[in-house]
């Protein structure tokens, strides 16, 4: 896969991958920049729902503007493989720093969370909900400043968003069970 280049992009190691596809870092050529490019796992593409998804990650991610929140860059499709261009955040996932290091302060977790939070506000006042908030979707760079990635779940609040966003289905649960809260457990 790290051989395969994309439109635009050098394509030069994985940085990681999850349940929808893989994340590699790249240089951006046009700009000489480093973006982080997560691909679609092949299987998933081939169905709409999944497809919608993925886009729809890198539509909401466009849409934000924020010093918490992973900034969208670019999304296409080349050769049937479905890529979503990202700022590159140099650092590890909150969980990784758990398991590594343990558990945090009190001073630090509350940094984080009020980091988070701002992230989260911002979000929701230009019109989305993440409803996948969870250590494994938030990065923290090498300065310690936390950042939400992960917007595939995101749900539009506003009615002209939502016509163009996947909707889910009344009582569809939708996140990471050990992290929702009990009103999306209701």
């Amino acid at each position: 896969r790290t051989k395969t280049q994309l439109p635009g992009l050098k394509i030069e190691t994985k940085l990681g991958g999850g349940a929808m596809g893989s994340v590699f870092r790249a240089v951006q050529l046009s700009m000489s920049r480093p973006v982080a490019v997560k691909v679609l796992k092949r299987s998933l593409a081939e169905d709409p729902l999944f497809r919608e998804r993925f886009l729809r990650e890198a539509r909401s991610s466009a849409h934000l503007s924020h010093k918490n929140i992973v900034g969208g860059i670019d999304c296409g499709v080349h050769t049937g493989m479905y890529f979503y261009v990202m700022e590159l955040v140099e650092g590890i996932t909150a969980q990784d720093a758990l398991t590594r290091e343990g558990p945090m302060s009190e001073k630090r977790a509350v940094e984080l969370a009020i980091d988070i939070a701002s992230g989260l506000q911002y979000a929701h006042d230009k019109g989305y909900i993440h409803r996948d908030v969870k250590p494994d979707n938030i990065l923290v760079d090498q300065s310690g400043n936390p950042k939400i990635i992960d917007f595939g779940v995101a749900r539009a609040t506003d009615s002209d968003m939502a016509v163009t966003t996947l909707q889910t289905n009344v009582g569809q649960l939708v996140g990471t069970v050990q992290y929702m809260s009990p009103e999306q457990c209701e």
